[in-house]
């Protein structure tokens, strides 16, 4: 059976920091912890473990110095649920490889982006609230887009962004369903060069530039509402693909609707698609 660790400073026969359970914690570990605020900011490396507060939202894990991620992890398989978790310049949650499970937490990044996952981790972002961070989500291959991650995000929020709420590329691939995004400075939703990528039943509102702006293969909206924007609501660029299922486009920036095309070595704009 996984063993069961508990951090509650002070409390007798447990850990006083979230890092010495993690120093201590075997494979399947499931760390549990008191509700308290904890500036110390967590890498797991190569480990199975969990790590959930005793009382969601009671538990906040802090990098306050800019130095790194408030949890950054790599090449391994880790549940984080009901956690709060802030830096102030680095990313909030960092997932590079192997498997990661986001379940009911928060995030905040400062100047930083809230969450990212790299390379070619899996993972699953699910009733999250992504806030006050310079961009909200980000997944994305390597460089060379050799590394490709596959990601689910279900019933999170991204709000107060100063810049794009949520961003995809470089060959990676995503489900998103049921989320909403408010209040982003940039693009609502941006996808370049990924691959495979959903929206449904999303809505993506207040945004200062495009709502859900399409530059990428083997895409598919469904069943969203795009509302209430500076910027255009939908641009599906010349070098999307995929299917632009039911949406609906209320009150955003002329035309509504974008669909380039290219045509004699250039990217043209065609008639003006009516906003639904």
């Amino acid at each position: 059976m996984p063993r069961k660790l508990r951090v509650a400073p002070g409390e007798h026969n447990a850990f006083a920091t979230i890092r010495e359970a993690l120093a201590a914690a075997g494979r399947g570990a499931i760390i549990s912890i008191a509700p308290g605020n904890y500036p110390e900011p967590l890498s797991i490396r190569r480990k199975e473990v969990t790590l959930t507060a005793v009382e969601p939202g009671t538990v906040e894990i802090a990098d306050a110095q800019r130095k790194s991620a408030g949890i950054s992890v790599e090449d391994s398989t880790v549940e984080l649920d009901g956690l709060v978790v802030r830096s102030a310049g680095k990313p909030a949650i960092e997932i590079s490889g192997g498997e990661a499970r986001i379940l009911g937490c928060s995030a905040s990044a400062g100047s930083g982006t809230g969450v990212v996952v790299r390379d070619d981790a899996d993972a699953t972002v699910r009733d999250t609230d992504i806030a006050d961070s310079r961009n909200g989500i980000l997944i994305t291959g390597d460089e060379f887009v050799r590394k490709r991650p596959g990601v689910t995000v279900e019933g999170c929020s991204v709000r107060d962004v100063a810049e794009d709420a949520i961003t995809v590329r470089r060959g990676a691939s995503a489900l998103f369903r049921l989320c909403t995004v408010e209040y982003a400075g940039g693009r609502g939703i941006h996808l370049d060069g990924a691959y495979n990528v959903t929206v449904e039943q999303c809505e993506v509102t207040r945004c200062s530039g495009t709502g859900i702006e399409v530059r990428s293969a083997q895409t598919t909206l469904r069943e969203c509402w795009v509302h209430d924007l500076d910027g255009i609501g939908i641009v599906w660029g010349e070098q999307a693909g995929g299917v632009m299922g039911s949406y609906l486009v209320e009150n955003a920036a002329e035309p509504g609707i974008l669909r380039e095309f290219h045509w004699q070595g250039q990217i043209q704009v065609p008639t003006p698609s009516r906003t639904l």
